[in-house]
């Protein structure tokens, strides 16, 4: 396991674009990289101490700080260890590179809360700009509203927006948009609601393998939605995964996988542009039209019917 894990191509992408190597905690290969095609000419970026300091030029995190500033020090038991001082104030401590240290790092008092963090296989990717309105907000009000209605209806299970789902043989922590766990999951022991700190009864994590992950696609979130995270979600067992992407005007891109022997299987969709979800055993279409003011107004659509 250890020999597998060195491996790893750890590194912290920050927005879908900026990529800062694991490595640049080294001085020499942080000033080899300093000066190569790598760092982008966009950052400014400088090493004292063990610390790496980069200026990104966004300006997700000043909205999103729990109220810290970039005058503050860093917190104290970050001191000690190598880290990566985004803009200021966002730390990044080496040991959130693993495991457990990103989940003790997401879950710690000085960490952003609305900043989305995702690690996959050693590495970790932040957001932390506001969501799109029209392409992203909206699209998934609609899917909370009518996806809650429907699971509560049936007692079914429980919906989660925002929810940390963490499943270590995987190498995965994650925060999608919407995940669905049912009642059968909870009592097989599939999935689990999990207390972070023992006995604090705060349950911060979901545990295991829910039914159903949600990602509503961001442009700075493509790659990861749509390709590691779907790799990552079929490793851990998740029955079905839906991506939808709202950002073009022409169509909405609605993709609702399940899976197969090796990977995700897209459903086709039927003649009225529905598909079948074995999870809810309904079938599914989303429609998008113009309201009275000229935005968008979003409809998840539902039907019963029996899979094919």
């Amino acid at each position: 396991m250890h020999q597998a894990r060195q491996t790893r191509r750890q590194e912290l992408i920050v927005e879908g674009s900026l990529h800062l190597p694991l490595s640049l905690f080294d001085f020499e290969k942080f000033r080899r990289w300093r000066h190569s095609h790598r760092c982008p000419d966009r950052i400014r970026a400088s090493y004292l101490g063990g610390m790496v300091y980069i200026e990104t030029g966004f300006d997700w995190s000043m909205h999103y700080w729990n109220g810290h500033g970039p005058d503050d020090e860093p917190p104290p038991e970050l001191e000690k260890e190598p880290c990566f001082c985004i803009d200021g104030w966002f730390y990044v401590p080496s040991t959130a590179f693993e495991l457990e240290g990103f989940r003790d790092w997401i879950h710690s008092d000085w960490f952003p809360e609305k900043v989305k963090a995702t690690f996959i296989d050693g590495s970790i990717e932040v957001h932390g700009g506001r969501e799109e309105i029209e392409s992203h907000g909206k699209p998934k009000v609609e899917l909370i509203a009518v996806l809650g209605r429907f699971i509560k209806r049936h007692a079914l299970g429980d919906l989660f927006a925002g929810a940390t789902v963490v499943w270590p043989p995987a190498d995965l922590s994650t925060n999608p948009d919407l995940v669905y766990c049912s009642y059968d999951g909870y009592r097989s022991g599939r999935v689990r609601q999990n207390e972070r700190v023992q006995e604090s009864e705060r349950f911060v994590e979901l545990v295991g393998a829910p039914d159903l992950m949600v990602e509503v696609v961001s442009t700075s979130s493509t790659g990861k939605d749509k390709h590691r995270l779907r790799r990552k979600y079929f490793v851990a067992g998740i029955p079905e995964y839906w991506i939808v992407d709202a950002r073009s005007k022409k169509e909405i891109r609605f993709q609702l996988l399940v899976r197969g022997e090796k990977d995700y299987e897209a459903v086709e969709p039927d003649e009225d542009g529905y598909r079948f979800s074995p999870v809810f055993q309904r079938r599914f279409r989303i429609a998008r039209r113009t309201n009275p003011v000229g935005h968008y107004d979003y409809r998840l659509l539902t039907r019963k019917s029996e899979a094919k």
